[in-house]
């Protein structure tokens, strides 16, 4: 059973943790001050950025309502679309099917480890819905961002490969088959560097919190671990709905390929 332990911080306390940001400050500044600004704008970001996540968090706890879950659950969707999009200078055009991709990936992923794996007391509650999600969204986010920019970036500047496959007989999906192969290749390489120093060099950040949550050693490593291969199959199973809901809006009817591709170039000529 998962145990809560009480942190009893105010906001006093909060401040003069904060304030620990005066050494680094101090340290920039005698010595690359073109960088202090960029250093306050992001902590700046990063402080109501936590602010708005602390408030989101508090009422979906406070509700705990399976519906109010998963809207959270499909505004973090969307939200994660819009910085892969942005991130992989993808057309907005993909941008839902990137959102929905993620969404029911995430889910699949997220009602298996729950209600098969892990069967807490109470799995559609807020407290283990968001976080477990949280943790999926988030490593989804960073491999779709390798995954779809060298999928779609190969695509268009290897057009010639894919035609000639489609000329000799290729079905549409055995001629996409060497780019969706670039693509998982892309995504394995930061997991590979992660997993690479976790436990032994770096103690994972979920491990971290689960122990501070108050859950035993053995348990945590093992919550930790199921987390860990989840994220890697959400990974491969949202780029494979991605790259499924989206390959109507990348080629025409006739087969032709569309540019969705947003680099400055083509914004230019957009």
């Amino acid at each position: 059973m998962l145990g809560t332990i009480e942190i009893p911080l105010s906001f006093l306390r909060l401040l003069l943790g904060v304030a620990l940001l005066a050494i680094p400050a101090y340290v920039y500044y005698l010595y690359d001050r073109q960088s202090l600004r960029g250093l306050a704008v992001s902590v700046g970001r990063m402080l109501v950025q936590m602010a708005v996540l602390g408030a989101c968090l508090w009422a979906v706890w406070t509700v705990d309502s399976f519906w109010l879950t998963q809207l959270w659950l499909a505004i973090m969707s969307l939200v994660s679309a819009v910085v892969v999009c942005r991130r992989a200078r993808l057309s907005q055009r993909l941008l839902p099917w990137i959102a929905i991709g993620t969404f029911v990936g995430v889910l699949i992923l997220l009602l298996y480890l729950l209600w098969v794996v892990v069967r807490p007391a109470e799995p559609l509650s807020a407290r283990w819905v968001v976080p477990v999600a949280g943790v999926l969204i988030g490593h989804v986010m960073t491999t779709n961002i390798y995954a779809l920019s060298v999928f779609y970036r190969r695509l268009q500047t290897n057009r010639d490969e894919y035609e000639t496959l489609m000329g000799n007989g290729r079905s549409h999906l055995r001629a996409l088959a060497p780019f969706f192969g670039c693509a998982l290749q892309a995504m394995a390489r930061p997991a590979v560097a992660y997993l690479s120093v976790t436990g032994l060099l770096a103690m994972p950040l979920l491990l971290s919190g689960e122990l501070l949550a108050g859950l035993e050693p053995v348990g945590a490593v093992m919550l930790t671990v199921l987390l860990i291969v989840a994220s890697l199959t959400a990974s491969v199973l949202v780029l494979l709905f991605v790259l499924f809901l989206a390959d109507r809006y990348t080629f025409d009817r006739r087969g032709n390929l569309l540019n969705v591709i947003q680099d400055k170039e083509n914004q230019a000529a957009d």
